[in-house]
């Protein structure tokens, strides 16, 4: 996050900034699957098991941490910040992008700025 805020602060200071969170539907975690990963980093290959309340608990724990550093850092700097939800296939994904962004800015337009 140092880093997102190394290149944000400039920017905010001198810019109207939109940031726009992809939020993919695997930030939700499914509620009976084992799965397989390989960190990128190590090699390590970790298993975790969704059907363990504390796996899904630990998970969700770290994309709510996630996502309260992000909305932290963008109310910190007065950078609008706009969720969009991802859909699962790629036929859809044209129309779940373009119908939040023209919400947003239709709704800013009408607000006579700043959403």
């Amino acid at each position: 996050m140092r880093t997102a805020e190394a290149a944000a602060t400039p920017c905010a200071l001198r810019h109207d900034l939109i940031a726009v969170r992809l939020l993919a539907p695997e930030l939700a975690p499914p509620t009976s699957a084992v799965f397989r990963a390989r960190d990128p980093e190590t090699g390590a290959v970790h298993r975790v098991d969704w059907r363990a309340a504390a796996a899904r608990a630990n998970y969700e724990g770290k994309v709510r941490e996630w996502r309260e550093g992000v909305d932290e850092l963008c109310g910190r700097l007065g950078v609008d910040l706009l969720d969009i939800a991802m859909p699962r296939g790629a036929a859809d994904a044209e129309r779940a992008l373009a119908a939040p962004l023209l919400r947003f800015f239709r709704n800013r337009e009408l607000r006579g700025g700043r959403a």
